[in-house]
């Protein structure tokens, strides 16, 4: 069983100081360890961008970016939906042509991307289409609702109902005992 006694993150124990809690974290060897920053908007006449990068251990990550443009079409990081790629810097948000720089915390970002996009939509990681449109954006993101901080805004009777949902077989009861110190 891991020794989790030192933990200084995770469900309950929030970092205060805004500059800590937006730039990258340390990356623990747990196999669910994730460090993330995603960002998303949505526009009255249906566009829409969603971006992700979640930083793993081993300098591996996972990115997300979708962009959706009514009357010119939908389009996709072009490894989706394998998401999964190894070999980033491994200290920032940055992963395969998509950028997040944080200028002031948890109020404004600096992204960029440059790369290719699939034109349409993918969920069939054996039988990708192959017609890609090359795309550069750079922008300044300005947060104008409060930010979500998994912390200490998680409901707790979330946790309790899908703990309770769950199947409780030995390892599951054992993952639960492991990890106490995370809801305590």
């Amino acid at each position: 069983m891991d020794d989790i006694s030192g933990i200084k993150q995770g469900y309950g124990i929030s970092e205060t100081d805004p500059e800590t809690i937006e730039s990258p974290q340390p990356v623990d060897y747990h196999p669910f360890a994730i460090d993330t920053t995603y960002f998303a908007a949505f526009g009255p006449d249906g566009t829409n961008l969603v971006m992700r990068v979640a930083r793993r251990p081993d300098r591996c990550a996972e990115i997300w970016l979708f962009l959706d443009l009514p009357g010119i079409g939908q389009f996709q990081h072009p490894v989706h939906p394998d998401v999964f790629l190894a070999n980033t810097n491994g200290s920032s948000f940055e992963c395969a042509g998509l950028k997040f720089e944080m200028l002031e915390p948890m109020l404004r970002w600096k992204i960029n991307y440059s790369g290719l996009m699939r034109i349409g939509l993918c969920n069939d990681v054996n039988n990708k289409p192959e017609q890609y449109a090359s795309v550069q954006m750079s922008f300044i993101w300005e947060n104008i609702s409060d930010c979500f901080n998994f912390d200490t805004d998680l409901s707790a009777g979330l946790i309790c109902d899908g703990i309770a949902k769950e199947p409780w077989t030995k390892e599951f009861l054992q993952n639960i005992q492991r990890f106490d110190v995370l809801f305590t």
